[in-house]
């Protein structure tokens, strides 16, 4: 099976914020290089904070292998196995993005929640249960995909 990516689908408000925010810190760090005794740290800090901001914006995926869902947030990446995925939930909350135990890769309230088994002793820094929310721009052709590649998975699209 060759790997499908999908786009994440991304609301206004999250480009406007992450956008807006990278070209605010990139400016930033440009004028604190400009500044006489400010130092190279914090502007180098406001800039790094602010391309973190873009590649975000501009690079969140969401690829489905022969044996992994692959989601790529910027520089972050995270794996689950694809025969570990127990349950697929639609969402439309907003409440989600902001809160809660689960990894949050999702840049638009539209999303799923996708559960799955943890290996023994797994648990990232003992905080975040193995669920991750995630927002591709077609949610339903990506469920489709994702059931063929996770037949035990249920869904659920309450």
């Amino acid at each position: 099976m060759s790997p499908q990516v999908y786009p994440a689908k991304i609301a206004p408000a999250i480009t406007a914020l992450l956008a807006g925010g990278a070209i605010l810190l990139l400016a930033l760090g440009v004028v604190t290089l400009l500044l006489p005794r400010s130092g190279e740290l914090p502007a180098l800090a406001f800039m790094a904070t602010g391309g973190l901001m873009q590649a975000i914006w501009m690079r969140t995926t969401y690829t489905i292998n022969g044996s992994h869902l692959v989601i790529w947030s910027g520089p972050i990446r995270w794996r689950v196995p694809l025969e570990a995925i127990t349950k697929i939930e639609k969402t439309s909350s907003t409440a989600l993005m902001m809160g809660g135990t689960h990894l949050r890769f999702a840049l638009s309230p539209e999303a799923l929640m996708i559960y799955y088994e943890k290996r023994p002793g797994q648990k990232w820094f003992g905080l975040v249960e193995p669920a991750v929310l995630i927002s591709p721009q077609n949610r339903d052709e990506f469920i489709q995909a994702l059931q063929e590649a996770a037949p035990a998975a249920n869904v659920v699209t309450a």
